[in-house]
């Protein structure tokens, strides 16, 4: 499919670090792929070892291979079908922004950045555990002056470039760290005469670059696809649209957020305890906990609840306990009891989740104490939809 000329794919790939529309860079991604514009049969199968062909771990640049940045845990074979709500379940209760209708006339800007807000979405959804309480909707993509899927990742820290002569560095990036942008995907009335998915696009963006989510990847009777989100999102059905890798050119541009969004806040909390968790990763699962903390520690935590202690147990009134390293990792907890701890030296403050029994819960201990926090939330933190 793919032309082996590694001094041709050099200089798109100089190119391509440095464009800024994603039109200009899809051209020079097709004069590279020389993909053609048959959606049945994707030109990628198994190898004898039931690997895919065609895929490989670096890519070719001034005529030698570029070194792969995967992990150890990435550099292990890749499974033949992956489905990020299946690894990730809560990423079925993300909440979009609001969508337009296909007859809704939508920009090629606009479009860019409603997916590019979607998939921080899922990635914050990933680093919180379950469904946030946070979430960027419509008016955030709207007062956005980016102009592009690159641009709104900018915002948060930059954004990784997927190649898409690189299937597996694709795949890695879908694995371990959820959905990502096709910045290359065009939306041709071919495309629309044999799909039966022509309501899960804008109709505006006909004959150019329709940004899309790639979810996964899949092995059907005529090849390996992608599942693909567009306008509407994937639903508990998981009605994904299959599109064969390398067709349209869904996998010549994809983009990523280089940040993790683990130093993001994705619970709508004025005043936080962010406490010493990071060595217990799944305290994010426990009914209930004990916090250790000194007299300095313990009045802090009083003004965080601003209404007294005791009266807050009385009230059951509710807080929110983070990760001290990675605050987007975060759990409201009601208090139930206050004892002073001779053998710490420190009062034990038990905590419990809301629904839960206090005799039913484990007695986990976080010994480090705590520091209390302020929440200055900015234009570019997510705004609340519950």
């Amino acid at each position: 499919m793919f032309r082996d000329d590694q001094t041709e794919r050099a200089a798109l790939t100089k190119k391509n670090s440095q464009a800024k529309g994603s039109g200009r860079r899809l051209q020079e991604a097709k004069k590279l792929n020389g993909v053609n514009s048959d959606y049945i049969g994707s030109g990628e199968g198994l190898n004898s070892s039931g690997r895919f062909q065609g895929s490989s771990r670096s890519v070719a640049t001034n005529g030698q291979q570029r070194p792969s940045t995967a992990t150890a845990e990435e550099n292990l074979p890749l499974p033949l079908e992956f489905n990020a709500l299946e690894t990730w379940p809560h990423l079925r209760s993300v909440k979009h922004p609001m969508l337009p209708s296909p007859e809704d006339d939508i920009s090629n800007e606009e479009l860019a950045k409603l997916m590019a807000y979607r998939c921080i979405n899922h990635r914050g959804t990933i680093a919180h555990g379950r469904m946030t309480q946070l979430s960027y909707q419509m008016d955030r993509v709207r007062s956005s002056d980016a102009e592009s899927v690159e641009e709104v990742f900018e915002k948060f820290g930059g954004s990784k470039e997927l190649i898409g002569s690189c299937h597996e560095e694709i795949k890695n990036e879908i694995m371990h760290h959820g959905p990502v942008v096709s910045a290359s995907f065009e939306m041709s009335q071919e495309f629309l005469d044999i799909t039966e998915y022509d309501s899960c696009f804008a109709e505006s963006c006909l004959g150019n670059v329709h940004e899309v989510l790639i979810f996964g990847w899949k092995l059907t009777p005529v090849g390996a696809v992608w599942l693909v989100s567009g306008l509407h999102g994937p639903t508990d059905k998981d009605d994904f649209i299959p599109i064969s890798f390398g067709q349209f050119g869904i996998d010549d541009i994809c983009l990523a957020p280089k940040t993790s969004f683990d130093n993001h806040p994705w619970q709508d909390a004025k005043e936080c305890v962010d406490a010493h968790t990071s060595d217990r990763p799944d305290w994010l699962h426990w009914p209930g906990m004990s916090l250790f903390l000194n007299d300095s520690e313990l009045c802090s935590l009083g003004k965080c609840i601003k209404v007294g202690i005791y009266k807050a147990i009385e009230e059951e009134r509710s807080f929110v306990v983070r990760d001290v390293k990675k605050i987007a990792r975060s759990r409201k907890f009601l208090m139930k009891e206050v004892t002073w701890n001779e053998a710490s030296g420190k009062w034990k403050v038990d905590l419990i989740r809301s629904g839960k029994k206090f005799s039913d819960v484990v007695d986990h201990q976080i010994p480090d104490g705590i520091t209390t926090r302020t929440n200055s939330f900015t234009d570019d933190n997510p705004t609340t939809h519950e």
